[in-house]
């Protein structure tokens, strides 16, 4: 729920309370024994960002760890992507005093295309705005964000607010393509559709 509302991993715990688990911090950062409770990221997406999105290889890295022990200070060191996965695969049937939470987070991402056939055009993904600049022509891109991004289309070269064409909600995997050619106020259409 944090990352769909954020666009964003929590910094720790503490972030979590009171909003998205019922409990306080004290409880989230300890287990019922007194000893820590650790949430690890998997160090290559660990500082994401929605605006840019994320390619499709990089999907099956959204994940996170919760780690304890209740018997002692597991105290992870965790900053490689090894490490990560080494931890991810620990089977704790061979210490059952190790708890281990796993969540993959890649189910709430969909994949946002963008193309264009000649210069113009601007657009803005989570408040982050991409334009063609005076004559240029987009990059075509495909990326991955998170679920209820805000995605909107200006034709004009440089993205301004007040000039929207239209936008909408990332709801599933959607794909657009800018085309000079077409008519004022159809120049953005859905990919593979043409001018309306």
């Amino acid at each position: 729920m944090y990352v769909r509302e954020v666009h964003a991993w929590p910094a720790n715990l503490a972030a979590l309370s009171p909003h998205y688990v019922p409990f306080g911090n004290t409880q989230l950062a300890m287990n019922d024994r007194g000893y820590p409770r650790y949430f690890v990221v998997h160090p290559d997406t660990s500082a994401f960002s929605n605006a840019a999105g994320l390619a499709a290889s990089s999907l099956p890295d959204m994940r996170f760890l919760l780690i304890s022990n209740i018997r002692s200070d597991v105290n992870p060191t965790i900053t490689t992507a090894g490490e990560f996965d080494s931890w991810w695969n620990t089977d704790e049937t061979a210490t059952p005093e190790l708890k281990i939470h796993r969540g993959h987070l890649g189910q709430v991402f969909h994949l946002l295309s963008i193309s264009a056939v000649g210069s113009g055009g601007s657009y803005r993904i989570d408040g982050t705005a991409t334009n063609a600049g005076s004559g240029g022509t987009l990059a075509s891109r495909g990326t991955y964000h998170v679920v209820g991004t805000v995605v909107e289309f200006d034709e004009n070269f440089n993205f301004s607010p007040g000039n929207v064409a239209f936008g909408f909600t990332l709801a599933s995997d959607a794909g657009y393509q800018f085309d000079p050619g077409c008519s004022s106020g159809s120049q953005w259409h859905v990919l593979g559709m043409g001018c309306s």
